[in-house]
């Protein structure tokens, strides 16, 4: 098993999250409010549900989209916030991806892939729109 690493650092010039909050702070509490609900019943699904169950119901088209829209919405805070979406964000899922890409070593070579959910739909999109891996999702492999 290979494991990919994460790119996950600070960049120089790039807001960070309290600067974003500090744009637009209603927007922003608003915006975080509504993910740590999404969070807490995550944890409540986790807690009741067989692990299958769990990451069925987590990796739906609806769920995937969700979290997505949670960034779109923070990159609508002002410059800070499309600075620290397109900047940090995306740069850190193509980032991801690279790494990913970089770890494959034959043609037929099957791997699986387990990341957060907040990164589903740009991995998703990147491995899929780049030709190079042909993708398949927990429900393509369940069925």
């Amino acid at each position: 098993m290979i494991g990919i690493n994460d790119w996950n650092q600070l960049i120089d010039g790039i807001p960070s999250l309290g600067q974003l909050r500090e744009e637009k702070p209603e927007r922003f509490d608003e915006i975080i409010s509504k993910e740590t609900k999404r969070m807490q019943q995550m944890e409540q699904e986790f807690a009741e549900l067989p692990l299958l169950s769990f990451l069925q119901t987590i990796n739906t088209d609806g769920r995937v989209q969700e979290m997505h829209q949670t960034y779109l919405k923070l990159a609508c805070l002002g410059e800070p916030g499309m600075e620290w979406v397109s900047r940090y964000w995306y740069y850190r899922n193509l980032m991801i991806f690279k790494n990913i890409l970089a770890c494959l070593t034959g043609q037929d070579e099957q791997v699986v892939i387990i990341y957060g959910l907040a990164h589903v739909h740009l991995l998703k999109q990147l491995l899929t729109e780049s030709g190079e891996v042909n993708l398949l999702t927990l429900d393509d492999i369940m069925i």
